[in-house]
């Protein structure tokens, strides 16, 4: 018994059935690949960039309208 397609998806009724199980299932991990892609990322410049202390502050500006109107 095949559990990973039963628990996502029902059995099958329709000649069409594998051919979208199979498309979900691509779709599915497409996605959790680029997920994991992303959160690679997202960790990466959370370590590279982090706050190191005090004197390490960043500038005053508070707003750019140049950059807001763009």
């Amino acid at each position: 018994m095949d559990t990973t397609a039963t628990f996502f998806l029902p059995p099958g009724q329709s000649t069409i059935a594998p051919d979208i199980d199979a498309l979900f299932y691509f779709i599915l991990y497409a996605s959790i690949g680029f997920l994991f892609i992303v959160l690679a990322g997202i960790i990466y410049f959370v370590a590279r960039y982090r706050r190191r202390g005090e004197d390490r502050l960043t500038s005053g500006v508070a707003q750019n309208t140049k950059l807001e109107i763009v």
